[in-house]
């Protein structure tokens, strides 16, 4: 038998914190690779769908067309995982207990005091209008500014 194999769906949070500071999306897999080794990476149609609603939620058109050229190279270079009811219920069996034992993303690098990536995103990010607090209590971010 196989070994299952692990990996990480990223939440919207982390790329939504990662777009408005101008990154790419190579830069954003290749930050969490440094932070996680080599690793599949993946994201749920509800995360694309939540950055699509932001893409045109945007004040001006060039922050539109260059979110939506975003969403669609991180489409095309990620996985996109579609969300079913049994993925539903898988998920919330497995989310349950762990929640109180969650470790962050842990970022590697002389330059970087904080502890997890998301803590990273989110102080470089702490001063953008809509940027939530704590992203992962978050039910609808968008990517306006």
């Amino acid at each position: 038998m196989e070994p299952a194999r692990v990996g990480i769906v990223l939440d919207s949070s982390i790329i939504i914190a990662a777009e408005r500071r101008g990154h790419t999306v190579r830069e954003i897999l290749e930050q969490v690779k440094a932070a996680q080794g080599e690793i599949e990476i993946g994201v749920s149609v509800v995360t694309i769908a939540e950055l699509v609603h932001g893409a045109y939620r945007t004040k001006t058109q060039a922050q539109q067309q260059r979110r939506l050229e975003f969403i669609e190279r991180l489409s095309s270079d990620v996985p996109v995982h579609p969300v079913t009811l049994a993925i539903a219920r898988l998920a919330g069996r497995i989310e349950a207990p762990t929640a109180s034992d969650r470790r962050p993303v842990r970022v590697r690098g002389p330059a970087d005091r904080r502890d997890s990536l998301a803590s990273r995103l989110r102080s470089r990010d702490a001063e953008s209008p809509g940027f939530p607090e704590n992203p992962g209590s978050v039910s609808n971010p968008t990517l306006n500014d």
